[in-house]
């Protein structure tokens, strides 16, 4: 905080800083600033507090007066996720089992209760499934898609997205041609 008549450090003004959102407003973290004028502030927010867009706002009282400063800042969860299939390669009119195992970034946690978006694109980058879940208590979701009996042969995508993350595998789908067989074939 400065004088705004001369520009000089205000020293022991208080910091009162908030987080507005939809319906609340809560005071996070309050500090005194410091003989540079700079309050050093750490405010952490709820664990559970939704996604979206909230404001921030910093009240400072001090021997000169009274100061209010806004800014927009975005909340989102950041995830680790693990995509898995049950097979690497699929046939016309097979199941492929998607499974999805989510943790947060920070704490490492299970992601549980969160909505999970799968969605599989064929070889020529056609959505041909797509599908939302909620990740269980142990933070995994799944979801499976049964091929049609005539396919776009080649590589598909699978993709999972939870909050701002999205992770990405691919798995073959077509015909398996004899030679294919028994290079797969354990002696």
């Amino acid at each position: 905080m400065r004088d705004a008549r001369n520009q000089r450090p205000v020293s022991g003004a208080e910091v009162r800083l908030s987080v507005l959102g939809p319906d609340m407003q809560k005071e996070l973290v309050t500090a005194t600033t410091n003989s540079d004028g700079i309050a050093d502030i750490t405010a952490e927010l709820d664990e559970d507090m939704p996604d979206g867009d909230y404001e921030w706002q910093a009240n400072v009282s001090g021997s000169t007066g009274k100061a209010e400063a806004r800014q927009t800042v975005s909340v989102t969860r950041s995830f680790r996720t693990m995509l898995s299939t049950d097979k690497p390669k699929y046939q016309p009119g097979q199941i492929i089992h998607m499974r999805a195992l989510s943790l947060d970034t920070d704490t490492l946690q299970p992601a549980t209760g969160r909505s999970v978006a799968f969605a599989v694109r064929d070889a020529k980058g056609n959505k041909v499934f797509g599908k939302s879940e909620a990740t269980s208590d142990f933070g995994i979701a799944a979801a499976d898609f049964k091929l049609a009996s005539q396919v776009n042969e080649g590589s598909y995508t699978i993709a999972v997205t939870i909050g701002d993350t999205t992770s990405e595998r691919s798995v073959l789908c077509g015909t398996l041609h004899p030679t294919e067989v028994q290079s797969r074939t354990c002696s």
